[in-house]
């Protein structure tokens, strides 16, 4: 048994916690603007040429609408499904950069107290490359277990041996609408629960922790997936609803017939949806430093409080992702 396997606590202190994430950016008021502004500026940018770029696309918005059956026809047989594929891949190369720098800053000043300069934070080292494969490597594993192992299941039965009724029946309830929103929804948190025990692994990856292994992190967290989960959820919420009022208002704004906020800028209709849709989704990264503040306050729980309490004569500096003095 290693350091990292020892659990002094027991369970994560679940309120006190999140109420920690919560707190860390007003406690570092000036630091969340040296480490999110540059980057909002940037992103704000990239957001309003992305939505030019896919607005622009006359069979993007006829999927969307879908005025008949014909364009509705036309838009899923061509090979505009393709289109939006690699839209998403672009979109996700432009994301996960952003906020695996934002991250790695954010853990090492909960963890270390350490501190970025006043103007331009853009760290892009190979930290933030390894953040970047690390996250990518969990959501995969979230993806793939909970949307793509059931139709894996399904095509490939015969040769899995799986026995007919039993594809039948589960069959039956993922192709319905209610069953198979069920069924995605119960794979999605039964998933979920492995990979946020996992995603503790983020903070060490951070700090170079490289002592902190997968299987030490799995043992530690033992018995609080639901609580990492809730958590991890409860500090993820204020981004979603952020990015939710984004479609919200461009629907709201063409089902009623009224005017919206955007209809005030200066600008061509499609520039105005896309300055305010990239507007919207800028303001959603002030609140990323919440579930990364969850993660690094679970990290110090599990990982840095165990190693003191096996290693109480461990000098700080030497030990793994503890916190430093502040330079």
């Amino acid at each position: 048994m290693g350091i990292f396997d020892y659990n002094p606590e027991g369970k994560l202190p679940f309120w006190r916690t999140v109420g920690k994430a919560y707190l860390a950016p007003f406690r570092h008021p000036l630091m969340l603007k040296r480490v999110l502004l540059l980057w909002i500026v940037i992103m704000a940018v990239v957001q309003a040429l992305y939505f030019v770029w896919l607005f622009a696309d006359p069979n993007y918005i006829l999927g969307l609408t879908g005025d008949t059956e014909a364009k509705r026809t036309e838009f899923t047989t061509g090979n505009d499904w393709l289109d939006a594929i690699a839209s998403d891949l672009l979109y996700t190369a432009l994301w996960l950069p952003m906020g695996a720098s934002v991250a790695v800053a954010w853990h090492r000043l909960i963890l270390r107290q350490e501190t970025v300069r006043p103007f331009g934070y853009l760290r892009l080292d190979a930290t933030v490359w390894i953040y970047v494969l690390v996250t990518l490597a969990l959501a995969v594993l979230h993806t793939s277990l909970s949307t793509y192992l059931p139709a894996f299941l399904l095509i490939f039965n015969e040769q899995l041996g799986i026995p007919a009724e039993i594809v039948s029946a589960y069959a039956g309830i993922y192709t319905s609408l209610l069953g198979g929103i069920a069924l995605t929804a119960v794979l999605y948190t039964l998933v979920g629960l492995i990979a946020v025990r996992l995603s503790i692994i983020l903070p060490a990856v951070a700090l170079n922790a490289r002592d902190v292994t997968l299987p030490q992190v799995w043992r530690a967290t033992r018995w609080n997936a639901w609580r990492l989960l809730f958590g991890t959820a409860l500090c993820s919420a204020p981004i979603y609803l952020v990015l939710a009022s984004a479609p919200a208002t461009l629907f709201l704004g063409w089902l009623l017939n009224t005017p919206v906020p955007y209809d005030s800028l200066p600008f061509d209709p499609l520039v105005n949806q896309s300055v305010w849709l990239a507007a919207i989704w800028a303001l959603s990264l002030v609140f990323i430093v919440l579930p990364i503040g969850f993660l690094s306050f679970a990290y110090q729980h599990f990982i840095e409080a165990g190693a003191a309490a096996r290693a109480p004569t461990q000098s700080k500096q030497a030990m793994p992702g503890q916190a430093e003095a502040p330079s």
